[in-house]
């Protein structure tokens, strides 16, 4: 196999996830280091690659141009609370955008390979082949292994960028929905002051407690408010709504009957 087709890796890029940050190693004043594994003893592939490299970051700036956001675009991108849910759309949008660009960059190569294969088939002379030239042809357009194709460098280069993007959001995503989780919990711990609180209740289990609650005996009251904490004054509110609510109460018994039915410990206890 000839040497030309071989790619070597270089030292300079260990520790870098296979990418070189100029400007980093500049200030760093390493940039020699990079211009070094950049430059030293460059193959024709090598050399072949980096002008594909250069054809390809042109096609890039062609379709997509560049991007800066506007002093408004900022402004309301600091003023957005930061919440999971939030997050969780930004994540969708740069998933989708990924897609989007991956598609896009399929579409590219494969206009970029059917044009190659076209030089290719004009370039060669079938009454008088020419071993040189296609071995020269060779070694400059076929890879050595399919990971080391242009096309895969360049996907490898989106996806990075893209995981570069996208995991810490993912990370960000998942300390927000705990922390909400927890607020939330503590919030429904507490005995809801009035009818809309109550209505607001999402966590199943909170809302079974506070229907059992409302429909219990005097002496299970007391009991239930003794273990959770719960004062006189913070359930008189929704006590009286229940006595004197016809409607409200026919909906707690109603909910009381619904969650007990789906309730796996309850149908446990019943079989």
């Amino acid at each position: 196999m000839s040497s030309d087709i071989v790619r070597r890796h270089k030292m300079a890029y260990k520790d870098h996830n296979g990418y070189l940050d100029e400007t980093r190693m500049r200030i760093q004043g390493q940039s020699s280091i990079a211009r070094d594994a950049e430059n030293s003893a460059a193959t024709k592939r090598e050399k072949r690659d980096a002008v594909q490299k250069r054809i390809f970051a042109q096609h890039v700036l062609d379709t997509k141009g560049s991007f800066f956001p506007s002093i408004e675009e900022m402004k309301e991108a600091i003023a957005a609370p930061e919440s999971s849910a939030a997050v969780q759309t930004r994540q969708n949008e740069l998933k989708e955008k990924h897609k989007q660009d991956i598609q896009e960059l399929y579409d590219y190569e494969a206009e970029q390979y059917l044009a190659d294969a076209v030089d290719r088939y004009l370039s060669k002379d079938d009454m008088a082949p020419d071993p040189v030239i296609d071995s020269l042809y060779t070694s400059l357009r076929d890879p050595a292994h399919p990971f080391q194709t242009g096309s895969t460098s360049a996907w490898e280069a989106y996806r990075y960028a893209h995981l570069s993007a996208i995991l810490p959001l993912q990370t960000l995503h998942t300390e927000l929905a705990a922390s909400e989780l927890a607020q939330q919990r503590v919030k429904d711990s507490r005995f809801p002051d009035s009818l809309y609180r109550y209505r607001q209740i999402r966590n199943k289990e909170t809302q079974l407690r506070i229907a059992r609650f409302l429909a219990a005996d005097k002496m299970t009251k007391e009991r239930t408010m003794g273990e959770y904490g719960w004062a006189y004054r913070q359930v008189m509110t929704l006590e009286t709504e229940y006595k004197e609510n016809a409607d409200f109460r026919t909906e707690v018994q109603e909910r009381l009957r619904d969650l007990e039915a789906t309730d796996p410990r309850r149908r446990a206890t019943n079989k």
